[in-house]
């Protein structure tokens, strides 16, 4: 007698559908593809070039210019013209920008529970992003360090998207727990080949895939930073031990630089949430 048939689980299901492609990844947003395509142009990319692309997006370019006539960058003197915004604010600053809007319109959920997670996702990846980028540590171009911290768990919300497609193959919907084992075991795995999918530069994606290795090397810096942001973007603010996380501690900083590199990512994180 032939053993009964094992029945696959959400995770295998859902990564069957995906490898045969019965389950699409979501494409790159228009504006971040053109805009990588010209940032990695440097005789094509300029602050007129970036503008016309940007001004095809006028929730974006409303925002950017908002942005550069903002007193954090020195709004004394207004700006009116888009390019001179890109200018102030910086061509690939604008990119990241551009990232951080395109992203959060890319997953919804009609489920309000699931709405509200994606919602922090967001914002949690934001408060990553902005400490990857100015974190004292190591040789990192900041901007590559900003969208590793931006798109560093994607797979997340990406899990969740697809959960919708495996609902749909299933009699009864996903318990709550069986999603949150699904995030854990395939946010890395399908984030990282949603990114590379997307052609992100490649030690972006390498520090993403990585993000959760517990033998890191102080060369790798970028996922040192990457570590380091994802625990203060999880640490709980008022507890006095929120800076006791190993990736935290490795930074080697003290109470003082601490303290005001706090400050500094609340303001940045602050000033980006008014104008999203």
């Amino acid at each position: 007698m032939l053993p009964p048939p094992r029945v696959m689980s959400a995770a295998e299901t859902l990564r069957a559908l995906v490898q045969r492609g019965d389950v699409r990844l979501p494409v790159m947003p228009s504006v971040m593809v053109r805009l990588q395509a010209l940032l990695e142009d440097v005789d094509r990319a300029d602050a007129r070039s970036v503008a016309a692309i940007v001004r095809t997006e006028p929730a974006l370019a409303e925002l950017t210019l908002r942005l550069a006539n903002s007193i954090a960058y020195g709004g004394q003197r207004p700006v009116l013209e888009l390019h001179e915004a890109v200018g102030r604010i910086g061509l690939r600053q604008v990119g990241g920008l551009a990232s951080t809007v395109a992203l959060r319109g890319l997953f919804h959920s009609s489920h309000p529970e699931r709405a509200a997670r994606l919602e922090r996702m967001g914002q949690r990846s934001l408060v990553t992003a902005v400490f990857a980028s100015i974190v004292p540590f190591g040789t990192v171009d900041a901007e590559l360090a900003y969208l590793a911290g931006l798109l560093h768990d994607l797979g997340q919300p990406l899990v969740l998207k697809l959960l919708e497609a495996v609902e749909g193959k299933r009699i009864e919907p996903v318990p709550d727990a069986e999603v949150e084992a699904l995030i854990g075991t395939l946010h890395v795995e399908l984030g990282h080949r949603l990114l590379v999918s997307w052609r992100i530069p490649d030690v972006v994606c390498e520090a993403v895939r990585r993000h959760h290795d517990a033998n890191v090397s102080d060369r790798d810096a970028l996922l040192v930073r990457l570590q380091a942001a994802d625990a203060f973007a999880e640490r709980e603010p008022d507890q006095p031990s929120s800076w006791e996380h190993p990736a935290l501690r490795r930074l080697a900083l003290s109470d003082a630089d601490a303290a005001r590199l706090t400050r500094e990512v609340e303001d940045r994180v602050t000033l980006l949430r008014c104008f999203l």
